[in-house]
């Protein structure tokens, strides 16, 4: 976690800084349609690292604005279809079972994602402190 934390927020401070929040909307906001769901699984599978990484992420693209329909299927592909992941399965599991965990993954992670958009409202989770809970 020591080595690994440090960088993924430098990462994401410079994201923060270099990628416009309407960039980010276009490709990822609540009209994107195909292209969000497509860059949510592209940035899913690339992934490298456990799931701790992936979250300083998601934050970031919840202050920029992004779906939280996508914000949820980024964190589903990111624990489930991930290429190392992938490929680790391949070898030890097989085609059939592999193919089967991730399309069920991929598809529960993106339901979940609809759900969540409709339970929840993006601006009181960016409001929400944890600090008022201690």
């Amino acid at each position: 976690m020591l080595f690994l934390l440090p960088p993924v927020l430098i990462f994401v401070g410079l994201l923060d800084k270099w990628v416009e929040k309407d960039t980010i909307i276009k490709y990822m906001g609540k009209n994107s349609g195909f292209y969000g769901t497509l860059f949510a699984l592209l940035l899913g599978v690339i992934a490298a690292g456990p799931l701790y990484v992936a979250f300083p992420i998601a934050v970031l693209f919840l202050k920029k604005g992004v779906s939280l329909r996508y914000i949820v299927f980024f964190l589903g592909v990111w624990s489930t279809a991930k290429l190392p992941v992938v490929v680790y399965e391949l070898s030890s599991f097989g085609v059939k079972f592999t193919l089967i965990h991730i399309c069920f993954g991929l598809l529960f992670s993106y339901f979940l994602g609809v759900i969540f958009e409709k339970i929840y409202d993006q601006r009181q989770l960016l409001k929400y402190d944890i600090t008022e809970e201690i």
